[in-house]
């Protein structure tokens, strides 16, 4: 409930109807042990299909020893939220080497060089733009970005697989170590990530929901589990 102070709890929802998510329960932990039970007790498990988690190992082994016939997926949620911290740790590197006035616009631009090309607006683009031209490091990175969110606009499996194919060689030839430490993680999680163009669920509006849960918790200087 605490981010970063490792206070977790395993929340789950329904998402059979994908834009209104179901909140099922909150558990104390997020335990394998107690994960595996959770997904044990389910009445009808024949009729799972997919989950949806994030990155949390713990999560991935605990459905395929109570739920084998389940897909996992990986949601573009977590997979963009890492690029995106990627982006980020270029920027702090360039940061470092440029003088304090642009350093200080750089920090001012930040949300800039992850947010979507389409979401720009004419001024947003010029600046960007500009960005690109003058730190080339830095416009790798946002390319680099910017074709990974591409890849959940693919419309199936094959053609999300060639994008990825073709986003791991640029990243390959460049030296950025952001991204090569990304491409190890979509290594780790590749079957789960394309899942997702098998099974297109979505966590996004869980992750929404638990957001709400931390600021009512934050609000209320912490709440038990069954308040929440």
């Amino acid at each position: 409930m605490a981010k970063g102070k490792g206070s977790y709890r395993l929340v789950v929802y329904d998402l059979t109807v994908p834009w209104r998510p179901q909140l099922l329960l909150i558990h104390d932990t997020r335990k394998k042990e107690d994960v595996i039970s959770i997904l044990q007790s389910f009445s009808i498990p024949e009729c799972i299909i997919g989950i949806a988690i994030d990155m949390w190992e713990p999560y991935k082994t605990a459905i395929e020893t109570a739920l084998p016939h389940v897909l996992v997926v990986i949601d573009a949620f977590h997979v963009v939220q890492a690029s995106t911290k990627a982006v980020d740790e270029v920027r702090k590197k360039v940061q470092a080497k440029v003088s304090k006035e642009q350093s200080l616009a750089l920090k001012q631009d930040k949300d800039l060089f992850s947010k979507p090309i389409e979401e720009l607006t004419p001024e947003e683009g010029e600046r960007l733009q500009a960005w690109q031209q003058s730190m080339p490091e830095l416009a790798q990175a946002i390319s680099l970005h910017q074709k990974l969110r591409a890849l959940y606009r693919c419309r199936d499996y094959e053609d999300a697989l060639s994008l990825l194919a073709e986003w791991e060689r640029e990243v390959l030839a460049t030296s950025l170590e952001s991204f090569h430490k990304l491409l190890k993680t979509i290594w780790n999680w590749l079957p789960e990530i394309m899942n997702r163009f098998i099974c297109k669920i979505s966590n996004a509006k869980t992750e929404g929901k638990n957001n709400q849960l931390r600021a009512m918790n934050k609000q209320g200087f912490g709440y038990s589990v069954h308040s929440l």
